[in-house]
């Protein structure tokens, strides 16, 4: 006989030892790198929904302000439009799109343009002409925009990336 069982046997147990490390290292390296993706992916999420809260607080400033700003009203429509870039990656969420056209409405629909915001002059003479329920209302419906979509996101985050 060319090989006998005492022979193989010692070799048998080295390779069988060799191949469980390795299986062994491989699925950890695989379960490890798939934690870090859903680490990295949820980072990119929270950091959205701190855009998306930044977003928020600059638009009520803007419509809370008496007088117009040509600088923040371009900030804000384009972090806007910077964000609807992002939620339309197809790869990243899942989220209706409807969700951002709502948050872009109520942000930039009413009291947005400069004909909206009267002169100092005018204010002076008729006072605020946007009353303090309209510019209520609208920052109300502000932030029931931003919680819809802040909540598909966090439902997306959860469901994707448990």
């Amino acid at each position: 006989m060319l090989f006998h069982y005492q022979d193989w046997w010692p070799l048998a147990k080295l390779l069988t030892s060799w191949a469980l490390i390795i299986g062994g290292w491989y699925i950890v390296h695989r379960a490890a790198l798939s934690r870090e993706r859903r680490k990295e992916k949820r980072e990119e999420i929270d950091k959205i929904i701190e855009e998306i809260r930044a977003i928020e607080s600059i638009a009520i400033d803007f419509h809370n302000s008496k007088v117009f700003d040509k600088k923040v009203n371009s900030n804000i429509t384009l972090r806007i439009d910077r964000l609807s870039k992002k939620l339309q990656t197809p790869s990243t969420f899942n989220i209706p799109t409807q969700l951002m056209i709502e948050l872009r409405k109520s942000i930039t629909l009413r009291h947005f343009d400069k004909s909206d915001f009267s002169s100092p002059a005018q204010r002076i003479m008729k006072g605020n002409p946007y009353p303090a329920t309209t510019v209520d209302a609208l920052i109300r419906d502000i932030n029931f925009a931003t919680d819809e979509l802040i909540d598909s996101i966090e439902y997306s985050k959860n469901t994707m990336f448990p």
